[in-house]
């Protein structure tokens, strides 16, 4: 792939022919506070040193073939601010600028969204800011990064934008989306829709609509499956969808616009292919996520349950209704709630999560609701109000967060199960497989191939035949849920393969340990999609686990011809 092209030129001041101070008096000004910043680098006049520097580390980064690893060019981008910097918007100001120029389709939008993700949550970030309210410190790095996006959002028409920027802009917030920075909400993507076919775009020249179209569609091809599950599942009452119906006949729309737009010969061909992907994705996502919403029965408590499980069950058990008017941040502080002063973890409220996701049709929202609620418990200011020591340190309590996160982690190992053990329904199984792919997509880690290599070797290839009929659909059952709820994703992890990675438990002293991942090479992706398309025809298989690997098989088709 060729390598970007990536310039700072708007992020010069708007005046600088009058200075008179040489880039070394400037650097001289802060020599004091920063060993990075008072390095000999040549900083262009006009150029902010902090957006400079910045800059340089990012726009390495983002290069195909770059060999730094995306905690590495985090941990270089901190150590440009001196300890004690609360403020680190140059990181914003600067990625910002960069996700403009780079193209829509270029998988550098992946890498971009994973390092601020990753400075977010860095240990040495917050420790760094000096903040002693560790929530806030671990917040505010994202909430910034949200008021700057809100800021910089434009229309591609307005004097300071182009239209290619805009549809650039459009996809790294679609990127964004499902980072697991913030719970993924459809805002931004409903806003640009409805801008896109909603209002008359009429008096608009060509190349305007068509930037409101290719910038709608972003949307679909980069988190169609995240912003269609928000809007099956929503996370507050102010997403003006507002039930099932209403969200199905807002897609139909949506996808019915995207095919006009793809037979429309004033368009030019960009366009009419981009809305033509577009509208194939959503047909794929419609009939493989819109299904007949089951009815989510009385859910078991299980023999063995103690005080503090059987208090988290009820409090889940009411959550996950379709019914219940608790909000995802209410639930988490009262199973938070649930536990005594100074609790030493949260696994007791992991081990009822997945044994309640079992039994959570795979097709249900509810499945959603309870990885949403496990995001929010992670990142819950309650979480720290029950500390291990009082006054804990900055690293302390910031290791709390990750603790909670590989627990979290950890189980989803832990808790593995085949379809065929001993008396286990061979359902709950499939629900399990929906409810892992659904943790994947939360952001509740960086995202590995790991998983799904292990559940794909483990359905295609090794030998099933001799196991009952029921127990080999719910192997391809299973392994379609990782495609149903999370294709684009790994997809993603084929198009920028994280090939190092610091290991979660590596801790932040030891900043060298690494490993490495396998990639999703495309051949597994066509060998997946044949064994899909195999077990759909499958004169021996039900009706149900053919429609189930008969939509997965179609969605990766789909995705492949529209991502690639």
């Amino acid at each position: 792939m060729a390598a970007l092209n990536l310039n700072i030129d708007l992020l010069k001041f708007s005046d600088s022919s009058g200075g008179e101070k040489s880039t070394l008096g400037i650097l001289s000004l802060i020599k004091r506070r920063s060993k990075v910043l008072s390095s000999e680098l040549y900083i262009p006049r006009g150029y902010d040193p902090y957006d400079y520097r910045v800059f340089l580390i990012v726009e390495e980064f983002l290069q195909p073939h770059s060999k730094t690893s995306v905690q590495e060019a985090a941990d270089h981008a901190i150590n440009i601010f001196p300890t004690g910097h609360l403020g680190m918007t140059a990181i914003n100001t600067v990625c910002l600028e960069c996700a403009e120029q780079i193209p829509y389709a270029h998988p550098s939008h992946i890498k971009l969204a994973r390092l601020l993700w990753v400075i977010g949550r860095s240990g040495k970030r917050v420790v760094n800011s000096g903040r002693k309210n560790i929530p806030e410190a671990i917040h505010c790095f994202y909430q910034q990064l949200g008021e700057d996006i809100t800021d910089a959002i434009m229309d591609p028409g307005d004097d300071d934008a182009s239209p290619e920027r805009f549809v650039n802009f459009n996809s790294f917030l679609a990127h964004l989306m499902n980072s697991g920075m913030w719970v993924a909400t459809p805002e931004q993507a409903l806003r640009t829709m409805r801008r896109a076919f909603e209002e008359s775009r009429g008096k608009d020249d060509t190349e305007i609509q068509a930037a409101w179209v290719m910038g709608a569609a972003q949307w679909i091809l980069w988190s169609g499956q995240v912003f269609l599950e928000s809007l099956l599942c929503q996370y507050n009452s102010g997403n003006a969808i507002s039930d099932r119906t209403g969200t199905l006949e807002k897609w139909n729309t949506w996808k019915d616009e995207f095919w006009k737009v793809s037979q429309d010969d004033s368009h030019g061909e960009e366009c009419k292919g981009v809305a033509r992907k577009a509208a194939c994705v959503m047909e794929a996502l419609e009939k493989g996520m819109l299904l007949p919403k089951p009815t989510l029965h009385d859910i078991d408590v299980p023999e063995g349950y103690d005080s503090i499980d059987y208090k988290i069950f009820l409090v889940l058990s009411h959550f996950l209704q379709p019914d219940s008017t608790l909000s995802s941040i209410d639930a988490a502080e009262h199973v938070i709630g649930v536990f005594p002063y100074k609790y030493p973890d949260l696994r007791q409220l992991i081990s009822v999560c997945f044994e309640i996701a079992e039994q959570i049709p795979y097709q249900h929202p509810s499945q959603i609701k309870l990885v949403r609620l496990l995001w929010i418990v992670g990142r819950s200011a309650m979480h720290f109000e029950k500390p291990y020591q009082k006054n804990p340190s900055a690293s302390v309590s910031h290791h709390r967060i990750s603790e909670f996160y590989e627990r979290l982690s950890e189980a989803t190992i832990d808790y593995e199960f085949d379809p065929g053990a001993g008396d286990v329904d061979p359902a709950r199984y499939v629900n399990s497989q929906a409810f892992l792919s659904l943790m994947m997509e939360a952001g509740c880690w960086i995202p590995t191939t790991r998983p799904v290599l292990h559940v794909m070797s483990r359905t295609f290839e090794e030998n099933h035949e001799k196991e009952p009929i029921d127990i080999r659909e719910a192997w391809i059952m299973g392994a379609a849920q990782w495609i149903l709820w999370s294709g684009q994703s790994l997809f993603k992890l084929h198009l920028d393969p994280i090939s190092r990675m610091r290991h979660k438990t590596t801790p932040l002293r030891n900043l060298k340990v690494t490993i490495t991942t396998k990639p999703i090479e495309l051949d597994m992706w066509h060998k997946w999609a044949s064994e899909f398309r195999k077990a759909a025809n499958c004169d021996d298989f039900g009706e149900e686990s053919r429609g189930v690997a008969m939509r997965a098989a179609d969605l990766m088709e789909a995705l492949e011809k529209a991502m690639l």
